[in-house]
């Protein structure tokens, strides 16, 4: 009687533990899916490629599409143009040079442009002056979703203001200080204009994180294992490994929105590390006074993606500091806020971003350099807020605002 009494305690006990160990695995595993919600306004990119291809039938020069570092980082996407990139040794921080390119659609325009001679989003004459005011950052920098005319860039141009963009699409701390590391040599080599400004947009959504801290790029890595390297993204050699990446073709390029059966097997298997549960129950026992933001994590100091890449942020103020004393150039740093920064906040809490535009605004601070708080500069009425985000998603960009 005994032993069958202890017998049902204890397979009582292992069901408790199976059915509490389920119940927080697929808790974390909704927090990490959150990000992928139909609130986000870009269109899928069978739509890209439809308007590419439909492009192509009717215009003697050829259209691409736009590869982002995402197609070449994360270790779960295996597709010809990864392993055609590590055969290559390459990690490609430009486009295709002066090529026809089509990124994407947030539901107000496409986003089409002619790379420049380096395979950068600029009008290609900016390289030809003395000096330029250089940008730096992801595809907020980059002007993702967003035509020419309406670029940050273009904007700028339009002042009579010479600025070049060394933006990326979905870069984050480890590619902006790589592509400084590229600058530092063209500008020994003479071949681009001297800086003026280095202008450093953060954005605050996901800059706090980063794939190179749970996957291997080898290429991407020995920009911080060895100090003289770079990839020479200025010569011919390079830009020839590039166009052999393009001209792969629209078929070998995969949807982030549709992985294949090794990334779903990853994706899988995170929610084992609980990172976000944890976030959750840390917040109700040390009562933190912050909101989560859309991919359901609390971006404090305590946040475990946020602490490793502080490492890499400051590689990269410092690497911008370096330059201007150099070069006699000064270093803006920008905040940008999220959508949920606007949207959606408890009054007893403070805004998804803000542990980390402060850290940004002290290290800002530290290094002598300008700070503009972009929530500060739109956090005006409920009215401007809806021109921020006129068709009610979580986007890049409006054309209006």
């Amino acid at each position: 009687m005994i032993l069958k009494k202890t017998i049902f305690i204890f397979l009582t006990f292992i069901i408790f533990i199976l059915c509490t160990g389920f119940s927080l695995y697929v808790a974390e595993l909704i927090l990490i899916l959150n990000a992928d919600k139909s609130q986000v306004a870009e269109i899928n990119f069978d739509e890209v490629r439809s308007n590419i291809n439909k492009k192509n039938l009717n215009n003697e020069d050829k259209f691409y599409p736009y590869l982002s570092s995402c197609n070449y980082l994360y270790g779960g996407i295996t597709n010809d143009h990864i392993n055609l990139a590590n055969e290559l040794d390459i990690y490609p921080l430009t486009l295709k040079k002066n090529s026809n390119i089509i990124w994407s659609n947030e539901g107000e325009e496409w986003s089409e442009f002619k790379s420049d001679r380096y395979g950068f989003r600029n009008i290609d004459s900016v390289w030809d002056k003395q000096s330029a005011h250089f940008f730096f950052g992801d595809s907020y920098s980059h002007s993702a979703h967003v035509s020419e005319v309406n670029a940050i860039h273009s904007k700028i141009l339009n002042q009579k203001i010479n600025v070049i963009n060394m933006g990326g699409g979905c870069w984050a701390p480890p590619e902006y200080y790589a592509i400084k590391k590229e600058m530092i040599d063209g500008l020994k080599k003479k071949i681009i204009p001297k800086p003026l400004t280095l202008n450093l947009l953060y954005y605050l959504g996901n800059d706090y994180t980063h794939p190179i801290n749970e996957y291997d790029q080898k290429t991407l890595s020995k920009y911080f294992l060895e100090d003289q390297f770079n990839q020479d993204i200025f010569s011919k050699k390079y830009s020839n490994k590039i166009k052999i990446l393009y001209e792969l073709g629209l078929d070998n390029i995969s949807d982030n929105k549709n992985k294949n059966f090794i990334s779903l097997s990853q994706v899988l298997m995170r929610p084992f590390k609980l990172i976000n549960i944890r976030m959750i129950f840390k917040n109700i026992f040390y009562k933190r006074d912050i909101n989560m933001n859309l991919y359901g994590e609390f971006v404090d100091h305590q946040n475990d993606n946020f602490k490793k890449i502080k490492k890499f942020i400051i590689k990269d103020l410092k690497i911008s500091q370096e330059i201007c004393v150099k070069y006699k150039c000064k270093v803006n740093v920008f905040a940008l806020p999220t959508y949920k920064d606007f949207f959606n906040l408890n009054e007893n809490k403070k805004r998804p971003s803000y542990y980390f535009e402060e850290f940004l605004k002290e290290l800002s601070i530290e290094y002598d350099f300008k700070f503009i708080s972009m929530y500060n500069e739109f956090n005006k009425t409920e009215y401007e807020k809806i021109k921020l985000f006129p068709n009610g998603k979580i986007g890049h960009y409006s054309i209006y605002g």
